[in-house]
Protein backbone atom coordinates (compact mmCIF):
# COMPACT_ATOMS: atom_id res chain seq x y z
CA UNK A 1 0.00 0.00 0.00
CA UNK A 2 1.19 2.89 -0.90
CA UNK A 3 1.38 6.27 1.91
CA UNK A 4 -0.01 9.90 1.11
CA UNK A 5 1.71 12.79 2.13
CA UNK A 6 1.39 16.50 1.21
CA UNK A 7 3.84 17.79 -1.21
CA UNK A 8 3.00 21.49 -0.28
CA UNK A 9 3.38 22.88 3.23
CA UNK A 10 1.68 26.01 2.44
CA UNK A 11 -1.90 24.04 1.61
CA UNK A 12 -4.52 24.00 4.60
CA UNK A 13 -6.67 21.89 5.04
CA UNK A 14 -9.33 23.69 4.29
CA UNK A 15 -8.17 24.46 1.04
CA UNK A 16 -7.17 20.39 0.49
CA UNK A 17 -11.00 19.97 1.45
CA UNK A 18 -11.95 22.90 -1.17
CA UNK A 19 -9.86 21.63 -4.07
CA UNK A 20 -11.83 18.03 -3.29
CA UNK A 21 -15.09 19.59 -3.80
CA UNK A 22 -14.07 21.13 -7.23
CA UNK A 23 -13.12 17.63 -8.13
CA UNK A 24 -16.06 16.20 -7.01
CA UNK A 25 -18.53 18.34 -8.47
CA UNK A 26 -17.34 17.77 -11.91
CA UNK A 27 -18.26 13.69 -11.55
CA UNK A 28 -20.31 12.75 -14.38
CA UNK A 29 -21.22 9.03 -13.13
CA UNK A 30 -23.14 8.05 -10.55
CA UNK A 31 -24.13 5.01 -8.69
CA UNK A 32 -26.31 4.75 -5.22
CA UNK A 33 -25.40 1.84 -3.21
CA UNK A 34 -27.97 -0.17 -1.02
CA UNK A 35 -28.79 1.82 2.39
CA UNK A 36 -26.62 0.52 5.28
CA UNK A 37 -23.40 -0.28 3.52
CA UNK A 38 -21.37 3.08 3.54
CA UNK A 39 -18.75 0.97 6.14
CA UNK A 40 -18.56 -1.88 4.35
CA UNK A 41 -17.83 0.23 1.02
CA UNK A 42 -15.70 2.43 2.64
CA UNK A 43 -13.55 -0.53 4.51
CA UNK A 44 -13.24 -1.82 1.09
CA UNK A 45 -12.05 1.68 -0.70
CA UNK A 46 -9.44 2.03 2.70
CA UNK A 47 -7.54 -1.18 1.36
CA UNK A 48 -5.93 1.25 -0.92
CA UNK A 49 -4.41 4.69 -0.29
CA UNK A 50 -7.17 7.61 0.10
CA UNK A 51 -8.18 10.60 1.47
CA UNK A 52 -11.07 11.12 4.14
CA UNK A 53 -12.60 14.13 4.43
CA UNK A 54 -14.93 15.01 6.99
CA UNK A 55 -17.14 18.74 7.07
CA UNK A 56 -18.31 20.12 9.94
CA UNK A 57 -21.39 21.57 8.64
CA UNK A 58 -23.31 19.65 5.44
CA UNK A 59 -21.71 20.80 2.55
CA UNK A 60 -24.22 20.56 -0.96
CA UNK A 61 -22.89 20.45 -4.64
CA UNK A 62 -25.15 20.28 -7.85
CA UNK A 63 -24.06 17.42 -9.83
CA UNK A 64 -25.10 16.91 -13.80
CA UNK A 65 -24.69 12.91 -13.92
CA UNK A 66 -25.38 10.98 -17.40
CA UNK A 67 -28.85 9.98 -18.52
CA UNK A 68 -27.89 5.93 -17.97
CA UNK A 69 -26.86 6.20 -14.66
CA UNK A 70 -28.47 5.96 -11.32
CA UNK A 71 -29.10 9.08 -10.50
CA UNK A 72 -29.55 10.82 -13.66
CA UNK A 73 -29.86 14.68 -14.29
CA UNK A 74 -29.24 17.07 -12.38
CA UNK A 75 -28.47 16.12 -8.78
CA UNK A 76 -28.56 18.11 -5.46
CA UNK A 77 -26.13 16.44 -3.28
CA UNK A 78 -25.82 16.80 0.80
CA UNK A 79 -23.19 15.25 2.42
CA UNK A 80 -20.69 15.63 5.45
CA UNK A 81 -18.07 12.90 4.51
CA UNK A 82 -16.54 11.54 1.60
CA UNK A 83 -13.50 8.89 1.06
CA UNK A 84 -11.27 9.51 -2.29
CA UNK A 85 -9.61 6.72 -3.47
CA UNK A 86 -6.41 7.47 -5.17
CA UNK A 87 -4.62 7.88 -6.85
CA UNK A 88 -7.28 9.98 -8.77
CA UNK A 89 -6.21 8.60 -11.89
CA UNK A 90 -8.10 5.02 -10.96
CA UNK A 91 -9.84 6.72 -8.05
CA UNK A 92 -13.22 7.55 -7.33
CA UNK A 93 -15.56 9.20 -4.47
CA UNK A 94 -17.49 7.53 -1.76
CA UNK A 95 -19.67 10.03 -0.41
CA UNK A 96 -21.92 9.44 2.29
CA UNK A 97 -25.32 11.21 2.15
CA UNK A 98 -27.90 10.81 4.92
CA UNK A 99 -27.82 6.72 4.89
CA UNK A 100 -27.02 6.12 1.75
CA UNK A 101 -23.75 5.75 -0.58
CA UNK A 102 -23.17 7.28 -3.95
CA UNK A 103 -19.74 5.98 -5.51
CA UNK A 104 -18.66 9.02 -8.11
CA UNK A 105 -16.52 8.96 -11.05
CA UNK A 106 -15.84 10.17 -14.10
CA UNK A 107 -14.28 13.64 -12.87
CA UNK A 108 -12.21 15.96 -15.06
CA UNK A 109 -9.19 15.67 -15.61
CA UNK A 110 -7.39 18.93 -15.16
CA UNK A 111 -9.30 19.23 -11.86
CA UNK A 112 -7.79 16.25 -10.51
CA UNK A 113 -4.68 16.36 -11.82
CA UNK A 114 -4.25 19.99 -10.25
CA UNK A 115 -5.60 17.92 -6.82
CA UNK A 116 -3.00 15.12 -7.21
CA UNK A 117 -0.05 17.96 -7.56
CA UNK A 118 -0.57 18.34 -4.03
CA UNK A 119 0.35 14.77 -2.69
CA UNK A 120 3.68 13.01 -2.30
CA UNK A 121 3.53 9.50 -2.78
CA UNK A 122 5.93 7.33 -0.71
CA UNK A 123 5.78 3.27 -0.51
CA UNK A 124 5.06 1.97 3.15
CA UNK A 125 2.48 0.06 4.55
CA UNK A 126 0.54 3.15 6.37
CA UNK A 127 -2.87 4.52 5.90
CA UNK A 128 -2.83 8.23 4.03
CA UNK A 129 -4.36 9.89 6.51
CA UNK A 130 -7.95 11.69 8.11
CA UNK A 131 -8.40 14.60 8.50
CA UNK A 132 -11.88 17.12 9.85
CA UNK A 133 -12.92 19.85 7.96
CA UNK A 134 -13.92 22.23 10.64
Amino acid sequence: MNSLRLKRDDITQHELAEESVRVLKSCTYANLHPKGEYAATVAHAQERSYLHVAFSEPRVVELTVGKREVPSGKVNLKFREMVITLPLASGAFLVRADKETFYLAKFDCPLSQELEKTFEWSPCGQSPGFFNQG
